[in-house]
């Protein structure tokens, strides 16, 4: 295969890995537009083809913990609640970069072949500074080459091709730096603009699977905020830090030998990449993401310190804490058992915001919750749910599309709806119970009207059933809150809950 023997090629050159640079390296950034943290054979995939990836992998250092500093290029605490994301396909543009003294640069919005020989050729000699951005345009053929996998695992035809892709435009770049004399002293680090995307939120949006780190792209959770990050050349050495997005330019300056940016955010991490420092117990981490995404995500910022992360959401200042540690799918909130140390966090994740000006959303005075239909219906989905207490969340599709994990009878969920005609309704809700789970005792209220049913037990939690359940009555129209109080749970869970009805009675 021509790309991989290029890709030996580039290595057999002279860079081998601890050796010193022979005079100031090229530094090139390779960026793939969306890649999952075990999207490629060498972070554990056994569904998309990596070689030129995998074997440059192999030969360098990979990063376990490469934090996404944001999903559009620019700083999220400075950018604010009204900056929009990028369209998909649109190349970063990466915020207070300076050319070096001394180097040429070269920049690829869009990856070509030609323009990447065109743009090195043109630096005259010079030492260069490189960004390349990888998009994949996939073919129907190329699809077609791998088998459909069950919902909510890596099995999604499409993105295989579009990974597959991306891995043969990175080895054909690797192919042009080592024509164009680049093999033995170039620092190359290839990571991605966004982490993988595993949830179905457009029908033409293929999806993948980040496990076992929890849901993806958008979220505050390690699936949503770990990207891969693998990084080759002279003099580099180790990782096995934890490594934010805010940290890369500085540390590409390093490489360079040129002063940071005094307007970059981040730290320079050559040195412990070379061996010359130790990477310490690191540094508290931040994140700050006052957005709705597209993947239903809400709002929220988070801090780690340690193994120890916090996750802050501003529509209602629910924490949730996790020892990553222990529990790296963050499963298990531990923000109950450990109260103090939960207000000590969020501390240091405010006095954070106030250092950096982190712009803070706004409650909207127009928005209306989950809308009355002409019909006169209001349909409530898990999605529109907020939650109380440790372990009940909304898990996305394609994997479940539901509020799960009540394993705790003292969660409750609740679901704010705008009312225009008022009336007695009909309360029917879209309940699924695992064998044996059956029987949990379930309040419905809104306000003083309320509705008791009793849990279906379905065959599985996900063998939904919709079932009419009783009658609630809204007396005025505005904006109401319907919640949802478990009472008695005599199994493993109460229910997975997708969907609340509201008909009215004629």
């Amino acid at each position: 295969m021509r790309f991989a023997l290029g890709f030996a090629l580039l290595f057999a050159a002279g860079t081998t890995l601890g050796a010193e640079p022979k005079a100031k390296p090229n530094v090139v950034v390779i960026v793939a537009d969306e890649l999952g943290p075990r999207d490629m054979g060498c972070t554990g995939s056994t569904y998309y083809k990596t070689p030129n990836l995998d074997a440059f992998a192999k030969a360098g250092v990979k990063l376990e913990e490469a934090y996404l500093g944001s999903s559009s290029g620019a700083f999220p605490a400075k950018v604010g609640p009204e900056h929009k994301l990028l369209p998909a396909g649109a190349a970063p543009d990466p915020p207070d970069t300076v050319v070096p003294d001394g180097y040429g640069e070269v920049f690829l919005a869009n990856w070509s072949e030609a323009e990447l020989r065109k743009q090195w050729k043109a630096t005259g000699g010079k030492p260069v500074t490189g960004f390349i951005y990888l998009t994949a345009l996939i073919t129907a053929d190329q699809i077609a080459k791998y088998k459909a996998g069950r919902p909510g695992t890596q099995g999604h035809p499409a993105h295989a091709a579009a990974v597959e892709e991306l891995d043969r435009q990175f080895g054909a770049a690797l192919k042009v730096i080592e024509d164009l004399g680049g093999a033995d002293n170039s620092v190359i680090v290839f990571t991605a603009k966004r982490g993988g995307n595993s949830v179905e939120w457009s029908k033409n949006r293929p999806t993948t699977s980040n496990a076992p780190f929890r849901e993806g792209a958008g979220y505050l959770y390690e699936g949503g905020l770990r990207v891969p990050f693998l990084i080759c050349g002279p003099g580099i050495k180790t990782g096995g830090f934890p490594f934010p997005g805010d940290d890369l330019l500085p540390t590409l300056a390093g490489f360079c030998g040129a002063p940071p940016n005094p307007r970059a955010n981040g730290y320079d991490r050559s040195r412990q990449f070379r061996g010359e420092a130790e990477a310490g117990p690191g540094r508290a981490l931040h994140w700050h993401f006052p957005n709705y995404s597209q993947t239903f995500a809400k709002p929220g910022g988070a801090i780690r310190i340690g193994n120890y992360k916090l996750i802050e959401y501003f529509e209602d200042g629910r924490r949730e804490l996790f020892d990553l540690a222990k529990d790296i799918g963050e499963s298990r909130n531990l923000a109950a058992e450990k109260p103090d140390f939960v207000k000590e966090l969020a501390a240091k994740l405010a006095a954070w915001r106030k250092e950096v000006g982190a712009k803070m959303p706004t409650p909207n005075p127009d928005y209306k919750p989950n809308p009355q239909s002409e019909d006169g219906s209001i349909t409530l989905h898990a999605r529109t749910a907020s939650v109380t207490g440790t372990q009940l969340r909304f898990e996305p599709a394609p994997h479940k599309n539901t509020l799960g994990y009540w394993t705790n009878a003292a969660d409750t969920a609740s679901f704010e709806f705008t009312v225009t005609k008022p009336g007695t309704f009909a309360v029917s809700v879209l309940q699924g119970a695992g064998k044996g789970s059956g029987g949990a005792e379930v309040e419905l209220a809104v306000g003083e009207s309320k509705a008791k049913f009793t849990v279906k037990d379905t065959g599985g939690f996900q063998a939904f059933e919709l079932r009419e359940v009783g009658e609630l009555t809204i007396d005025k129209a505005g904006i109401h809150k319907l919640t949802v109080t478990p009472k008695l749970k005599p199994g493993v869970a109460v229910m997975d809950l997708r969907e609340v009805v509201l008909s009215p009675k004629r």
